[in-house]
């Protein structure tokens, strides 16, 4: 089995569309998008959607929102148009129990607009924020989203017959995210130390430059755990 069979090679702008986390109340929407991600070979019939009982399968949604999953969605004109989500599951591309796996799909009016591309990069952001060092999947070789993934940072780290295991390095987006909630802790200290003293343009300054050093940490401490 594979997720998402959209292979994306146009990157553009869909006016109006918006990728956020999934709430609670839009975890039902995920069997469809489960579904809509089940690879068909050119010329081959879709499955029934009996599939999703499967537990090879249903164990991608079964009580989704566990305290390790983690979701986007792409919401166009209020209608969910997308989903990729991230489960630490025994499934097809499960490599260890700290590795959580994605699943993901676009309906099929909406493909080949960069909206795969534009989840991936905000899923990534979430899962680095809640401090994961990699992300994994399981494509078939035929599978023509294999470019999306390479493209996006997967490499295979095996394979069989039929698929490709892949995993995602996170370390940069953890980078990212340590800069950035540095910066923000430290201005916001720095501002509100300034306000007192009645001397913001120094304690701003001041804030930000230690916000920096602390994002600097967070992103050498993400290198040391990678090792």
């Amino acid at each position: 089995m594979t997720m998402m069979r959209d292979p994306e090679e146009t990157i553009g702008n869909v006016k109006g569309m918006k990728i956020r986390q999934i709430k609670k109340t839009e975890y039902s929407v995920l069997p469809d998008f489960l579904y809509h991600a089940i690879f068909v070979p050119p010329g081959e019939e879709p499955p029934s959607r009996d599939v999703l009982h499967k537990p090879e399968i249903s164990v991608y949604i079964n009580n989704f929102g566990q305290k390790t999953d983690c979701g986007v969605v792409a919401e166009l004109n209020g209608k969910i148009i997308g989903a990729a989500w991230t489960r630490i599951i025994p499934a097809y591309g499960h490599i260890d129990e700290e590795t959580p796996e994605l699943a993901m799909s676009v309906l099929p009016e909406h493909r080949n607009k960069g909206i795969g591309t534009k989840m991936l990069k905000k899923l990534f952001e979430l899962l680095a924020a809640k401090g994961y060092k990699q992300t994994s999947l399981s494509v078939q070789k035929s599978n023509p989203a294999v470019r999306l993934y390479e493209r996006m940072g997967y490499e295979t780290v095996c394979e069989n017959d039929e698929d490709f295991i892949m995993m995602k390095d996170l370390s940069k987006e953890r980078q990212s995210y340590g800069m950035a909630l540095g910066l923000c802790f430290g201005s916001t200290i720095g501002t509100a130390i300034g306000v007192l003293t009645n001397n913001i343009g120094l304690w701003l300054s001041v804030g930000v430059g230690s916000g920096l050093a602390l994002g600097s940490a967070w992103s050498v401490a993400s290198k040391k755990q990678k090792k």
